[in-house]
């Protein structure tokens, strides 16, 4: 059982209003996560992760004027043990690789995988109360 003070702080970072809402809707859902903001592009997503300082990022890859490869960049370079799921339509191995390569610690297709975000919270839930499955 989670503690009741146990929270996950979550910024998500998609520049598709559609998919933005279906993730907010997903998480509004579970019991501990809280999302501290929402950007569509580069400079709101650097911004707003400089503002909060979250536990776990979602992040697209490709977002309106930048990258989300830079997003993931810069919230590693500041905090390494922040959780990053990348989540994208990119799934191509180049991308997957630079990815992982520069610290994402989960990297999920959005037409195959959206709901493993929830479950990756969870666990970072889980792991932050000290409770085992």
């Amino acid at each position: 059982m989670l503690s009741p003070r146990a929270t996950v702080r979550v910024m998500i970072v998609e520049d598709s209003a559609p998919v933005r809402e279906r993730l907010v809707g997903l998480l509004q859902e579970e019991a501990g996560v809280e999302i501290v903001g929402e950007a569509e592009d580069e400079a709101r997503a650097l911004a707003l992760y400089d503002e909060h300082k979250p536990d776990a990022a979602v992040v697209d890859i490709r977002i309106r004027n930048g990258s989300g490869i830079a997003v993931l960049d810069h919230i590693k370079r500041h905090n390494r043990h922040c959780t990053v799921i990348m989540l994208t339509n990119c799934a191509h191995i180049e991308f997957r690789q630079r990815c992982l390569d520069a610290g994402a610690n989960h990297f999920l297709e959005k037409s195959r995988e959206f709901s493993r975000v929830a479950n990756v919270l969870r666990q970072l839930l889980r792991q932050r109360s000290g409770a085992v499955e």
